[in-house]
């Protein structure tokens, strides 16, 4: 197979109207090659239609130079790409309805043959948000299993730097060309993965993030992945948008919980009562899952009293008094917002401190 005679077809195929990745997965499904079914574009036309329709000369002499337009582009920009024809293309992906019938690349492509598991949430997201985010990504590092997210704020970035950080992989999906930084605050962090880890996306190099590109990429996001963990969401979320792709494509969905007074978990509430896998620690992901749990255990006795904030202090004392203490009253004694409280918990968490225990309680270990 000749590769650029594949992404001329390719190219060619996607830029004929009416004919989209679900259609392009059907043609594939009977031509096996891009090419052969480009150059018998009438007949695929005629077969996915039940019409007789043929493509004039002169539409089809435009597309072919859009096509080598398009290759010209993709040549200067040095950015590799994958078929939906390849070995390589991941399986998961290929299940899905409307696969990508190119992907875009920079970074490690071998990372598509790992287990992945999507972490997505909120720009604006809490100290919780972020925490949990971290912890979640750290340990699913720790187990080998490749974290994937969108690149946005929030959420996002904080389990990818977090991947990163605990020397695991990680995967950008981009609602743009890869080889444009965005969001801009994130240019370093989406270098880094693309050094470390892989970035990848279905829009061709130079394409700017336009609004309609982002639920597109949230379906390659879920298509990908074995299980979607929604870590902080309102009602109105983009990350909410990934978890019903995931449910349409079969995929298991996590959420973390919070409380009624944290309306930025609003969408993740929703989501537990409507039947996703309430998270409370990774340990519920991957025994969902069915995949080996295999924490890098924190010592306890590495940590005394006077290694601690004041805040994680007061917290120590307040639940060396008590069997078990829940979140609500934590920050009511402390006088700290639940964001606040949560922060200094998850620290005390991983420094294996405290433990946490159903239902937002804590104790100590």
């Amino acid at each position: 197979m000749n590769r650029e005679q594949e992404l001329f077809a390719f190219l060619c195929l996607t830029s004929v109207k009416g004919i989209g990745p679900a259609s392009i997965k059907k043609i594939i499904s009977i031509t096996h090659l891009a090419s052969q079914a480009w150059k018998n574009i009438d007949k695929v036309l005629k077969n996915l239609t039940s019409k007789s329709i043929e493509l004039s000369q002169s539409h089809k002499a435009k597309i072919q130079n859009l096509a080598e337009q398009k290759i010209q582009l993709i040549k200067k920009s040095n950015v590799k790409y994958i078929f939906l024809t390849d070995d390589i293309y991941p399986k998961l992906l290929k299940e899905i309805s409307t696969p990508p019938p190119i992907l875009f690349y920079q970074g490690d492509i071998n990372l598509l043959s790992y287990s992945k598991i999507a972490l997505v949430g909120s720009r604006k997201a809490s100290t919780y948000g972020l925490k949990m985010a971290q912890e979640i990504a750290s340990n699913l590092s720790a187990n080998g299993i490749c974290v994937v997210s969108g690149l946005a704020l929030g959420i996002d970035a904080a389990a990818h730097k977090a991947a990163l950080l605990h020397k695991g992989k990680t995967i950008a999906v981009l609602g743009c060309g890869v080889n444009i930084n965005y969001p801009y605050q994130n240019s370093k962090l989406q270098k880094d993965i693309a050094n470390n880890g892989l970035i990848l996306s279905e829009y061709l190099p130079n394409t700017t993030p336009e609004p309609q590109n982002f639920p597109s990429r949230n379906r390659i996001i879920s298509g990908l992945c074995s299980g979607v963990v929604v870590v902080e969401a309102p009602k109105k979320s983009g990350a909410l948008i990934t978890a019903k792709y995931a449910l349409e494509y079969g995929r298991e969905i996590f959420a973390v919980p919070g409380t009624t007074k944290m309306y930025s978990f609003e969408g993740c509430n929703r989501l537990i009562q409507e039947g996703a896998y309430l998270v409370q620690q990774t340990e519920d992901i991957l025994e969902t899952l069915s995949l080996q749990i295999n924490f890098p255990q924190n010592k306890k006795e590495n940590y005394t009293i006077e290694h601690l904030s004041e805040n994680e202090k007061n917290i120590y004392y307040l639940l060396q008094n008590k069997n078990k203490l829940h979140i609500e009253d934590l920050s009511q004694s402390l006088n700290l917002s639940i964001a606040e409280i949560s922060g200094l918990l998850i620290q005390m968490e991983i420094k294996g401190i405290i433990q946490r225990l159903a239902g937002m309680y804590f104790c100590l270990k």
